[in-house]
């Protein structure tokens, strides 16, 4: 279900896009698709527009509460990451998209176990679950799926901050945490950019907390300086030719590459 204003057109554009490849790249069972659209009327005459699609199970947000450590076991973690891989190899060379918001929110398990819509429907009859009205219209609380038998294949999912790779930008993208230096120092980026947010997503999966978190001492919350100041303290400080393709770097760092970051305090784990 989208809002009332237009921005939902971007995405059904992006949808239809994906759906126009026709390919057999293996990655493509891993990126979801809409099988349709429509649209509903509301009683005031606005058009709420909807996409129709194949339901999922947990994201991999909610994976780790189902395991006692509540984290990503190695073997989950190695096998989910070699699917995920695979379909953003299909967004890229297929597709030529460049998904931007890759984080554990938009990763799904595909549903395979049909016994669980069986399961949800019967515990639903027996047990409602909680509901209010609200201007004559039912709010109901979520229910959860049951464990599955078998694991579906891993799904991205979410292609509303996607952009044409071909078309190389500047503009500020990414989940705070999970942005790419490129982004941060306004360097044209293209398909690389969501290879680095993979990589920081993973920490948060295995390890249960952010590489990076970007808080500046100024008592601000996030600031790309602190950010910046955190992948120097581990990775060292970014190549010159990097940093003289960025429209901010004279920001953060002098002609020569030093950077201005003495007074924050950063480490490296």
């Amino acid at each position: 279900m989208y809002t009332l204003d237009d921005a939902h057109q971007y995405e059904f554009d992006i949808y239809e896009s994906i759906k126009r490849v026709n390919s057999s790249h293996p990655g493509r069972r891993h990126v979801r698709s809409a099988l349709d659209k429509f649209a509903l009327q509301s009683p005031a005459g606005k058009q709420h527009y909807c996409l129709v699609q194949t339901p999922l199970w947990d994201r991999w947000r909610d994976l780790p509460r189902r395991n006692p450590t509540n984290r990503f076991t190695e073997d989950l973690l190695k096998a989910g990451l070699w699917e995920l891989l695979l379909g953003l190899d299909y967004l890229h060379t297929e597709c030529k998209l460049v998904h931007t918001d890759i984080k554990a929110d938009n990763i799904h398990s595909e549903l395979v176990d049909k016994q669980l819509f069986e399961a949800f429907t019967q515990t639903e009859l027996e047990t409602p679950t909680p509901r209010k009205y609200i201007n004559g219209f039912p709010i109901y609380l979520s229910r959860k799926f049951g464990l599955p038998r078998k694991l579906g294949n891993v799904i991205l999912s979410d292609f509303g901050a996607a952009v044409h790779g071909d078309e190389r930008r500047n503009h500020d993208a990414q989940p705070n945490v999970h942005r790419s230096p490129e982004v941060m120092l306004k360097v044209p980026w293209s398909y690389p950019v969501d290879i680095w947010n993979v990589g920081v997503m993973i920490w948060d999966l295995f390890e249960g907390k952010h590489l990076f978190y970007g808080d500046d001492p100024s008592g601000e919350g996030y600031l790309t300086r602190a950010h910046l100041a955190e992948v120097i303290g581990m990775l060292g400080p970014p190549p010159l030719d990097l940093l003289q393709r960025g429209a901010r770097s004279a920001e953060f760092f002098t002609e020569e590459g030093k950077h201005h970051f003495h007074h924050i305090k950063y480490f490296a784990y």
